[in-house]
């Protein structure tokens, strides 16, 4: 009887699990004290000798930067250049000193050297020709103060 206890100690050593230990004082309880054995098997048919396999230790997979064209980033700030200096022409120059120099901390130079870099610079020129298409506004014809439904206001 007391050998049947030590080969179920020896069984539930291996595994870690607190309900195994559970179930092994359990079994071990009702051996000595000669009732029917309970089965002191670990739940989920989980065998001490069968382990979880240890996940290899990997580097932290880094995102890979987005594939930025720099002749997309030389395309994207002439445009920007060319839009901020037609906004100047309608709208006077004191309303786009900020976004003139918004527009001029961008160093082209810098921005091509990485697709970082490039991602980052391109990013700053969506969001400055945002606001310059903001700072556009809508133009209104007479016909449509007067009318709304013209054919010209559609």
């Amino acid at each position: 009887m007391i050998s049947e206890a030590t080969l179920t100690l020896n069984r539930h050593r291996r595994c870690s699990c607190r309900s195994a230990m559970r179930n092994l004082l359990v079994a071990i309880v009702a051996l000595s004290i000669g009732a029917p054995q309970l089965d002191a098997s670990p739940p989920g048919g989980m065998t001490p000798t069968a382990r979880a396999k240890p996940r290899p230790r990997t580097a932290p997979v880094k995102p890979r930067p987005p594939r930025v064209d720099p002749g997309a980033v030389l395309v994207r700030y002439q445009r920007v250049g060319r839009e901020l200096f037609e906004l100047q022409n309608l709208r006077g120059a004191f309303i786009c000193a900020d976004l003139w120099l918004d527009f001029r901390a961008i160093k082209l130079a810098a921005a091509l050297t990485t697709p970082e870099n490039r991602a980052a610079a391109l990013d700053e020129l969506v969001v400055l020709h945002d606001r310059i298409e903001r700072m556009k506004g809508m133009d209104v014809t007479g016909e449509c103060l007067n009318n709304p439904l013209a054919d010209a206001c559609k």
